[in-house]
């Protein structure tokens, strides 16, 4: 996290799905009527000749009669990004990001969404439409989906060596958050929450939350797993939450007389802490420590003893998500100063599997996954930068291509499975059917 964004509410980080009022997420949004400007040329059949529109005006923003702006701002936004950016016919996925001013956190984090099995899919312009809800109260009114809409659309077009998204981050900093548009230095999974965040509320099937308490035991935890689903669903519902959330399910015990408390907590991504007292180490030894058991620092409210005992907590997974985002937590903060832990993380390319950290009662049985992006940082925080690897979602081949803003470079290996660079990994379920 940047020292400018001390204090700003982030995400919480689970798109939502929690039992209690949705945490503040964004700064206040700039009104929907601000000019932006406009291009006469329209979208979506475009010409492989490059071509310079002519600048009109500027306009607002026109919603559809329901207060969905996603066509006015798919439109918007394919035009302009079209006239700005570098028109070359290029390989398919292949498509780079220019860099407009320390932009390349937001450059590394988007290329392996472009590549993420299923999100791409899933905005495109004809599919999103029918996913929008420009009724929910905690979206942009499809302002943000709309934009990365023909932003998909225009990557995955072949007819682009680089895009310059200058009109998507002028919806972003309008929209979700105006100091991630400030052409300074900013932390990229920051921005993913944000991102990954708007485009939930966006696609939120819900209108009318209907919060709840989770009062759970041990004695059928299927049948509890199943009221929460149906509960969370009541509250928070999305395709962006079907692709990316993992459940985890928490156990609190009472070391007195064993007496349990469950409750199920649902994640868009797996945060996970690098120890400073060590030079290298691997995933498998992060996510041990992150899923052991731990004694409750304060004591715990029993049920059955009437009052507060010693106790232990333990989480473990219980859905795996089609995929996986895993969070590396290099920076922290240090004396009032954010620094970088540049320790090395060895982890797993081929397969990773979960199944050490499943719940034996979990309806889980394959739980290995398959690394297909990563987004590094090199240098520091304020000074540093951003590039990422993926495999070409369209590859048959697993052909792995390197993003570095507007350059992309195709390899014939996959990356180094040993970085101190590494800070997001992208992972997608091997029984999953989405491509």
């Amino acid at each position: 996290m940047t020292a400018s964004s001390q204090g700003r509410p982030l995400p919480d980080g689970n798109f939502g799905n929690h039992a209690g009022p949705p945490h503040p997420r964004r700064r206040k949004a700039m009104p929907i009527s601000d000019d932006v400007t406009e291009l006469t040329t329209t979208h979506p059949t475009m010409s492989p000749t490059p071509f310079v529109p002519t600048r009109q005006p500027a306009q607002p923003l026109t919603d559809d009669g329901t207060g969905n702006f996603f066509l006015s701002a798919y439109t918007m936004s394919a035009q302009r990004i079209a006239s700005d950016s570098e028109w070359k016919k290029t390989p398919l996925g292949q498509t780079g990001l220019f860099n407009m001013g320390n932009t390349c956190f937001m450059n590394a984090t988007l290329q392996p969404l472009f590549h993420t099995p299923g999100f791409s899919q899933l905005f495109q312009e004809k599919s999103a439409q029918q996913f929008v809800n420009g009724n929910n109260s905690f979206g942009t009114n499809g302002i943000i989906s709309g934009s990365f809409s023909a932003l998909i659309d225009l990557i995955w077009s072949g007819k682009f060596n680089a895009l310059r998204p200058g009109i998507f981050l002028e919806f972003f900093a309008r929209r979700v958050n105006t100091e991630m548009a400030d052409r300074q230095q900013h932390d990229a999974q920051e921005f993913q929450l944000y991102l990954l965040d708007a485009l939930h509320e966006d696609t939120n099937r819900v209108n009318k939350r209907q919060s709840f308490e989770q009062n759970y035991d041990d004695t059928n935890l299927g049948a509890s797993a199943s009221d929460f689903n149906e509960r969370a669903k009541l509250f928070s519902s999305s395709p962006v939450n079907d692709l990316f959330n993992l459940t985890n399910i928490s156990v609190v015990q009472c070391s007195t007389c064993n007496t349990k408390s469950v409750r199920f907590e649902v994640v868009n991504q797996l945060s996970l802490e690098l120890p400073t007292n060590t030079d290298c180490l691997t995933l498998k030894d992060c996510l041990e420590a992150h899923f052991s058991s731990a004694s409750l620092e304060d004591k715990w409210d029993c049920p059955k003893c009437k009052s507060k005992q010693p106790a232990t907590r333990s989480t473990k997974i219980w859905q795996i998500p089609k995929v996986l985002i895993v969070h590396l937590k290099r920076f922290s903060l240090n004396d009032g100063h954010y620094v970088k832990n540049n320790v090395e993380v060895t982890f797993d390319v081929a397969e990773l599997d979960l199944a050490p950290f499943l719940h034996e009662k979990s309806p889980h049985h394959n739980a290995a996954l398959s690394l297909y992006g990563i987004t590094d940082h090199s240098g520091r925080l304020n000074s540093g930068h951003y590039t990422a690897s993926v495999i070409n979602l369209i590859s048959t081949d697993r052909e792995w291509l390197n993003f570095d803003d507007e350059s992309c470079i195709p390899c014939l290996t996959a990356p180094s499975p040993t970085s101190k660079h590494a800070f997001l990994l992208y992972y997608k379920r091997m029984n999953s059917k989405a491509k």
